[in-house]
């Protein structure tokens, strides 16, 4: 506002400075009065000591000036008033000179002073156009009230619309913040200590506060799951191990009452080949526990081939004739796949022999062995009775028998050969059907 008003100051200065040249020249007084107060405004504001002009001849006589009285006409301005004297000092020859007074008679003044040429270049006096301060402060004052006014407008109506949308905002905050105290078990810490009702603090800072609470329970809970999952571990090595001893514990003991026996009445041939009978059958279940034990000991890098399934339909055939079972066999392996032909053979193979002692007699097995874009999948079904929801949970489990023939080795076998060729093994069963799935990732082992 200050620039504005020097610039208008210089302004009006130039442009009485050119209009008064021919008045100054013909000595017309009262119209160059009539032309000085015009950008002046009216007659009061021509006469306030906040704005006014003098012109003076070129003996820096007063010529003109809207303040007569305290500047007579024909008085010398220097005489007048000494303050002019720096203005007038800078003045040079064509060019319009500007002071801002921040100090004496006129502190706080805008002074602008140009030089009334004439045509031929002679200087013919001065125009001096005074501003005061004043003028910048009442329109510094009048835009500062209007930008209040306006700005206290736009807060009444901005508050309304900036409470609703935080509400907006900040209510899922609440809600979740409420919830949460809510739930059972779970209480808000705060700054150390449990609040059972919410505070007034901040809803974002509760929420983090209980954010962290959560992340110590998360990581104690998975701490406590390894906890569980390690007892897990070790009580099933721990039935692995009473599974093993009882398994070679009773054909050693058996072994040793027929040595006994052997020892005292070896010459007889009936009791020598009884002996040599149950010593062979004693050793054979010994050696299958111990191959079983083995099963990740064993490696084999040939592919398996469609040869090697239709080998698994040979060999159960003499079971599937035991029982009176029929076999629905379909297999869509037509070339080789990229998997170890013993570890697939011997999975598949205990997986069909535990479905043919499952089975019923004068029932049918169905088999489906398919490769699937890059996973090999086995789908073995078997009727009989629905196997209880708290056994599939340890179905593959050393041991775990039952009741039912066999050593309880048979799925933990298929089970660990999973693990080994990276796939995964499930059991599902319903009604009066059972059905035992593997899928391998059919690659290079």
């Amino acid at each position: 506002m200050r620039r504005d008003l020097i610039s208008s100051a210089e302004g009006i200065c130039k442009t009485l400075a050119h209009t008064l040249g021919p008045l100054v020249t013909r000595d017309e007084v009262w119209q160059a009065f009539e032309t000085i107060s015009i950008p002046i405004g009216s007659a009061e504001q021509a006469t306030s000591p906040q704005r006014s002009v003098v012109v003076l001849d070129s003996g820096q006589r007063v010529f003109v000036t809207t303040q007569p009285k305290a500047y007579p006409l024909g008085a010398h301005l220097s005489q007048l008033d000494s303050e002019y004297a720096p203005v007038l000092s800078d003045m040079r020859a064509g060019q319009t000179a500007t002071r801002y007074e921040q100090t004496g008679a006129f502190a706080g003044q805008i002074l602008v002073a140009s030089p009334i040429l004439a045509e031929d270049g002679l200087n013919l006096g001065t125009v001096i156009v005074r501003f005061s301060d004043k003028l910048f402060l009442d329109r510094f004052r009048d835009a500062r009230n209007r930008v209040l006014l306006a700005t206290f407008i736009a807060v009444m109506l901005l508050l309304p619309i900036a409470w609703w949308f935080a509400k907006r905002l900040t209510q899922p905050l609440i809600d979740l913040r409420r919830r949460m105290t809510q739930l059972p078990g779970v209480q808000m810490q705060c700054q150390g200590a449990v609040e059972t009702q919410p505070s007034k603090r901040d809803e974002i800072k509760d929420l983090e506060d209980q954010f962290e609470h959560m992340k110590e329970s998360l990581a104690e809970n998975e701490a406590l799951r390894a906890r569980v999952a390690t007892s897990d571990r070790l009580a099933a090595i721990g039935r692995l191990a009473a599974g093993v001893a009882h398994e070679i514990n009773n054909p050693l003991g058996g072994m040793l009452n027929a040595l006994n026996t052997f020892a005292h009445y070896g010459t007889d041939p009936e009791i020598k080949d009884k002996t040599v009978s149950l010593l062979t059958r004693g050793l054979g279940q010994i050696r299958d526990t111990v191959s079983a034990l083995l099963v990740e000991a064993k490696r084999e890098s040939r592919a398996l081939t469609p040869a090697d399934i239709a080998d698994i339909e040979t060999l159960v055939q003499g079971e599937l004739k035991s029982k009176s079972l029929s076999l629905n066999w379909r297999s869509e392996i037509n070339a080789p796949v990229p998997l170890p032909a013993t570890k697939v053979r011997q999975l598949v193979l205990n997986l069909l022999l535990n479905a043919i002692r499952a089975a019923p007699e004068n029932s049918h097995i169905s088999v489906d062995l398919s490769l699937q874009g890059e996973q090999f999948e086995i789908h073995i079904t078997n009727p009989g009775e629905p196997i209880p929801a708290d056994r599939l949970e340890h179905l593959f489990e050393p041991y775990d028998v039952q009741d039912a023939p066999g050593n309880g080795l048979g799925l933990w076998v298929c089970y660990q050969i999973t693990q080994q060729l990276n796939g995964r093994i499930t059991a599902h069963s319903e009604a009066a059907q059972t059905r035992l799935s593997v899928v391998l990732p059919a690659i290079d082992h």
